[in-house]
């Protein structure tokens, strides 16, 4: 991980907001109201007094395992494993939190409003738009409360990360031996032996019987079901809306101020710490704007934003008139935030306030009509559909027909995710169509959201086939192709393992390559070359000088692989540029490790009490 992070770019912390802010927010931990509150149960956990809701738990289960993380590692058998995941982070979220509030971490509320404004998701040509902000919380179905107090969190977090990456340094010492590690370069000599099914004997039907006897439990079909199921895709809603002209002239008449387009100024917005006297910063300022250089070539001047666009609307009085007299392409006066301490605006272009008739922004008009009137459809539609499937749970058909959608069928499918197409491959429905409620109790599952809460499903189980033993006719030939495979395997193991010994001897080249039918390869490789296997790179790397090691490849292959010098990386070469960049990634490094110290310890040191060990979530 950490050679891998060596290639990689630093990211500030306005991304790191962001993206763990937006993605993680949703995609992982999950909003209380993104399911509903149709669960019941009391508290699941809690920290240091404070309850974790079984509504909540929930809805974080159930979004986790639309990941694909989860999808790949947690399914089917490792159910308990997944739900332990999921509390685990959650009390860790908890834990957190209740020690950054009691410290004193905190965000205002104007770094929640400026982060907010930074999202591009809510930024109409690079304005926040209310509107955009309103249509996430919909899609999503939760509150701008709710949101907002989720967003601070990961943001008072990510405070706390940046302080610790802040705080963090590696000596000059530490970085040299860092570079000069990761550029080793090492002199190698290595064979590859190949799984071959040469010579080996025919697998007798005795043989693939016995196999087939002491693997039994290997050769046992898992239960299938088919399902019934009632779909409603928002696009659907959408396609249905048809508005008048009549209703598009009364929306745009109640929202026409959303189409204005206020005034605004494109700036690079720099700050500075100065103690020259405010005229003397001016002239200095001036001096460099009017030679056409940049700004921040002043002494102390720093970029802070770069191209960003102001508005009327949300700027301060005396910045707003400032910004109005100040000529393209100079600079205003300058602000005082603190002792010696001042903002200043590059103004780069500037836009006059527009106000665009119901005719330029008709279309607009339209799709945002169109999408209110579906969501509140959506909205109301889902609330029906789980009251129908409540009250007829042994049929879709009253909710099929109420909501004007069709029953559909799927095919057979198991409980161990395959990665099929269509509706069987998703999780969330393959865990409901397997759960004790749908598949025992014979019952409507609960609505289910599917692609980014964009699509919901109802289902049931139409058709079952409990789990079989798999005849041994069926499964001979597979078993035929697993015992040459083995074979190949054991031979090929041998072989290397001979080879190793031979080079330990230190019997010649020419006639190891004899005996064994191999080429023995002398290379020159890096940590990161691409000029040998990735499997026999990495031995490489862990080797000693003059010491040899077997390596396990694709397809049952082996490697021999032997250490014949090792050469130091050079670090006379590295360019202040690249230090830098290392230096960023090893203190990063570094943070990381203090990170994890500090969540250890504040777990280990709170009071966790686990209420529900059983954690039915589709109960």
């Amino acid at each position: 991980m950490f050679l891998q992070r060596m290639r990689e770019k630093t990211q500030s912390w306005v991304a790191y907001v962001i993206v763990s802010l937006l993605v993680l927010s949703f995609a992982f931990w999950g909003i209380s109201s993104y399911f509903g509150q149709n669960q019941s149960g009391g508290p699941v956990a809690s920290v240091n007094g404070e309850d974790i809701s079984f509504a909540d738990f929930s809805s974080a289960y159930r979004t986790f395992l639309q990941s694909s993380y989860a999808q790949s590692q947690y399914f089917g058998q490792q159910e308990t494993l997944a739900k332990q995941v999921v509390l685990k982070n959650l009390i860790e979220r908890l834990a957190i939190n209740q020690y950054l509030a009691g410290v004193g971490f905190a965000v205002s509320q104007d770094q929640i409003d400026a982060a907010l404004m930074s999202v591009p998701l809510f930024s109409d040509n690079g304005v926040f738009s209310p509107a955009l902000f309103k249509r996430f919380l919909m899609a999503n179905n939760t509150t701008a409360q709710a949101f907002i107090s989720d967003f601070s969190a990961r943001m008072v977090m990510a405070q706390w990360s940046q302080g610790l990456q802040m705080s963090s340094f590696s000596t000059e010492l530490e970085l040299l031996d860092t570079i000069s590690l990761l550029r080793q370069k090492r002199n190698i000599l290595y064979a590859i032996i190949p799984a071959s099914s040469h010579d080996i004997p025919s697998i007798s039907s005795e043989d693939i019987q016995t196999y087939y006897m002491q693997h039994k439990e290997n050769y046992i079909s898992p239960e299938q079901v088919k399902i019934s199921y009632v779909i409603l895709r928002f696009s659907d809603l959408l396609s249905r809306v048809k508005p008048t002209e009549k209703e598009l002239l009364s929306y745009y008449a109640q929202h026409s101020a959303r189409y204005d387009k206020p005034e605004r100024w494109q700036v690079n917005i720099f700050s500075m710490n100065s103690p020259l006297s405010e005229s003397e910063i001016i002239k200095q300022i001036d001096r460099h704007s009017e030679n056409n250089h940049p700004v921040d070539n002043v002494s102390t001047v720093k970029l802070v934003q770069e191209k960003v666009w102001l508005t009327a609307d949300r700027l301060t009085r005396d910045v707003g008139q400032t910004l109005a007299v100040t000529p393209v392409g100079h600079a205003t006066k300058l602000f005082k935030t603190g002792k010696d301490s001042y903002i200043v605006y590059f103004l780069l272009a500037h836009e006059t306030a527009v106000n665009k008739q119901y005719s330029d922004v008709k279309k607009e008009i339209k799709e945002a009509y169109v999408h209110e009137v579906a969501t509140q459809q959506w909205t109301t539609t889902l609330e029906e559909m789980s009251q129908l499937a409540y009250e007829h749970p042994d049929t879709l058909n009253p909710l099929a027909k109420h909501v004007g959608l069709q029953v559909h069928a799927s095919d057979f499918f198991t409980e161990n995710y395959d990665k099929k197409s269509g509706i069987q491959g998703n999780p969330e429905v393959i865990a409901a169509a397997f759960s004790d409620d749908v598949l025992k109790g014979g019952n409507n599952s609960d609505l289910i959201k599917l692609d980014e809460g964009k699509s919901a499903v109802v289902l049931r189980v139409s058709t079952s086939i409990p789990e079989n033993q798999q005849p041994l006719e069926v499964v001979a030939e597979g078993i035929k192709k697993n015992l040459i495979q083995e074979k190949e395997t054991q031979r090929a193991k041998q072989s290397a393992d001979q080879l190793k010994q031979a080079l330990e001897e230190n019997q010649s080249i020419k006639d190891i390559q004899k005996r064994f039918g191999v080429i023995l390869t002398k290379a020159l490789v890096g940590r990161f070359s691409d000029s040998i296997p990735n499997e026999i790179l990495q031995q490489t790397f862990v080797l000693s000088k003059d010491h040899i090691s077997v390596a396990k490849m694709q397809n049952n292959n082996f490697a021999v692989v032997k250490v014949l010098s090792i050469i130091p990386g050079k670090t006379s070469t590295v360019s202040d540029k690249d230090k830098t960049v290392y230096r960023n990634v090893i203190e990063n490094e570094l943070a990381q490790a203090e990170l994890f110290a500090y969540v250890q310890t504040i777990i280990s040191a709170a009071d966790i009490d686990i209420h529900q060990k059983d954690l039915k979530v589709n109960a």
